[in-house]
């Protein structure tokens, strides 16, 4: 059985993974690896286009209340993170529920 707490340490693990994932890909920028950097940002990119088209025109007042361009990209980089951290919270957790299944230890 998958309790409260194993639950909560498999969250906070998969945020930790969608964070130093997403800090990798910044650092990957920097030296030129694009191909890495444009799969690794899609799942983030797709979530905040998908944000940006809620909020007309353009989305930049929308989110995070603010017309600057840095809060725009503030609200990408916490799209890039939730996006993965979603990711990987519902793999982990299969991971384990699939595993406790398997033992016969529900």
């Amino acid at each position: 059985m998958i309790t409260r707490l194993s639950i909560f340490w498999l969250l906070a693990l998969s945020l930790f993974l969608a964070a130093a994932l997403v800090a990798t890909t910044f650092i990957a920028a920097v030296n030129d690896f694009n191909f890495f950097v444009k799969v690794v940002l899609s799942p983030g990119l797709v979530l905040w286009h998908l944000s940006n088209s809620l909020c007309p025109p353009f989305g930049e007042r929308c989110f995070l209340f603010s017309e600057r361009q840095i809060a725009h990209h503030f609200w990408g980089l916490i799209c890039y993170i939730t996006a993965w951290w979603v990711i990987f919270s519902a793999v982990l957790v299969s991971v384990r529920a699939l595993t406790l299944h398997s033992r016969g230890t529900r």
